[in-house]
């Protein structure tokens, strides 16, 4: 079938299974189960499947498809960092089929742009059908998508309630994700800050009551610089 596509893959969950016992363990596999099933049931979708850690979702090809998976990537990226199960994901759009087997070119490009992301947060494909109509706050927001090399490029990304810095690095460092008296490495601060930088950047844009269809800036901390003077 051809419709729109969201993989999601959770972050540090290698962490997570080597630093818990087996009964605590369970108890984060099955927040994290509860949560993939949540966001799905509470925004008329179907189509889900867990492996291990990564998640698909499969839709249809209309606008209240795009928005029903908007919806349920807002309410997963919300609802998994307060339980410090923090994820990374894409939305994409093509050929895809669904059965024992999940594949075809929407799977595959899901996959790439989300392997390449670097931050907490779901970016989309570029060009999407009946993108125009999800611009704004709440929805999608113009962002050079942070990735861990290659070209900067911008994206639709979903907009969601980023905690402050505080308590996103607690957030991050709970449930498995980091042992207690742990050296925190500079990937883990490197996710934290271009998370909040993105956080910091939609709040001046929606301050300003400026455009989310565009972007403002050459980056986002430029941005944020301008609006420090």
């Amino acid at each position: 079938m051809e419709g729109y596509f969201l993989l999601v893959d959770l972050l540090g969950f290698e962490n997570i299974v080597k630093n818990l016992d087996k009964e605590e363990l369970a108890g984060r596999i099955d927040e994290w189960v509860a949560l993939a099933k949540e966001s799905v049931e509470q925004n008329n979708l179907s189509n889900l499947l867990l492996l291990s850690d990564t998640l698909f979702i499969g839709t249809g090809n209309t606008n209240k498809d795009l928005g029903n998976l908007i919806a349920a990537s807002k309410h997963l990226l919300n609802k998994s960092i307060l339980s410090s199960l923090p994820v990374r994901g894409a939305i994409s759009f093509g050929h895809y089929e669904w059965g024992n087997l999940v594949y075809g070119q929407a799977v595959i490009d899901a996959h790439s742009l989300e392997s390449q992301q670097n931050w907490v947060g779901i970016a989309c494909q570029n060009n999407l059908p009946h993108i125009e109509s999800y611009w704004g706050s709440g929805s999608l927001i113009c962002y050079p998508v942070p990735k861990k090399s290659g070209f900067i490029q911008l994206a639709p990304v979903v907009d969601w309630d980023v905690p402050d810095m505080d308590n996103l690095m607690k957030l991050l460092s709970k449930g498995g994700l980091t042992k207690k008296d742990e050296t925190l490495t500079h990937p883990w601060m490197d996710k934290i800050e271009k998370t909040i930088s993105f956080s910091l950047y939609k709040k001046i844009v929606q301050k300003a009551g400026a455009s989310y269809k565009e972007f403002h800036g050459f980056s986002s901390m430029q941005t944020i610089e301008m609006n420090m003077k």
